[in-house]
């Protein structure tokens, strides 16, 4: 047996990996919001990660699910409610 091998490395899972700032929002929405969240939440807590995330194209792509859509959808109130539980809280950045 082999008592100078490496340490293997720690694994994470997918819904922690990405971007620190994907953390951060999942953190506070799963405080915020813990009941029904909104379908645009999904980009916080899904286990797939776009491996080109980085904390700009992150925040890119989450705002535009949420800001730039062709029309108003039912699902676009929704997003204003998850944006507001992001901008009141103190651990989110200006």
């Amino acid at each position: 047996m082999d008592t100078h091998a490496e340490p293997e490395p720690r694994r994470t899972d997918a819904a922690t990996s990405g971007p620190p700032i994907r953390q951060l929002f999942r953190d506070v929405i799963a405080d915020r919001l813990p009941g029904r969240r909104p379908p645009q939440a999904a980009m916080l807590f899904d286990a797939e990660i776009d491996p080109s995330w980085d904390d700009r194209s992150f925040l890119g792509d989450f705002y535009n699910e949420i800001l730039h859509q062709d029309t108003c959808q039912l699902a676009t109130a929704d997003g204003a409610v998850l944006l507001a539980a992001l901008a009141v809280d103190d651990r989110v950045p200006a």
